[in-house]
């Protein structure tokens, strides 16, 4: 029995980035595409190099909205975890799991603090998967996630830890 039946989950794929709203971008793009394209084919302008140079940088756009949204993304399979973003893929098995942290980034002081799942592997070769928790997140995966060891009640952190703590003496 993996780890992923033990806690009752089952295999999903969680889209960190919502590809509703980069489909709408790219029809957002495509209005001033139309209104620019418009005249020259219904009025009988001649398309100079402006023209080609704006309607491609607009298309270019549109294609990278597109594209980079459906890239990122956290799967649980059968036998491991995998979180894939705009550059990189980065998988852990569930042999390999030492435990999991929570911590805070408070970048900025007139936003809300982002919150951080962090997945520890036993083996320093291996990533460390570090997931900016969101909404996209159902109950299956936090029941998965929270049956892994707490690393940081075993460090004796009451309280979730911020990645840029403020220390002050004194």
């Amino acid at each position: 029995m993996s780890l992923l039946e033990a806690s009752g989950a089952v295999p999903h794929t969680y889209w960190l980035q919502s590809r509703a709203r980069a489909l709408f971008y790219c029809g957002l793009l495509f209005l001033p595409l139309a209104s620019h394209w418009f005249p020259l084919l219904w009025d009988g302008k001649k398309t100079t190099l402006s023209d080609i140079l704006f309607s491609g940088t607009y298309v270019l756009l549109g294609v990278t909205f597109t594209i980079f949204s459906f890239r990122e993304y956290v799967r649980l399979r059968e036998d491991s975890i995998e979180l894939s973003g705009l550059w990189q893929r980065k998988r852990l098995p569930f042999t390999a799991i030492k435990g999991r942290r929570r911590y805070t980034e408070k970048a900025d002081p007139y936003s809300k603090p982002a919150q951080h799942l962090v997945i520890e592997p036993t083996n320093s070769e291996l990533p460390r998967l570090d997931i900016k928790e969101t909404d996209k997140f159902d109950d299956n995966f936090y029941l998965w996630f929270d049956s892994l060891p707490d690393l940081d009640a075993m460090d004796g952190v009451e309280q979730p830890k911020t990645k840029y703590a403020n220390f002050s003496l004194k």
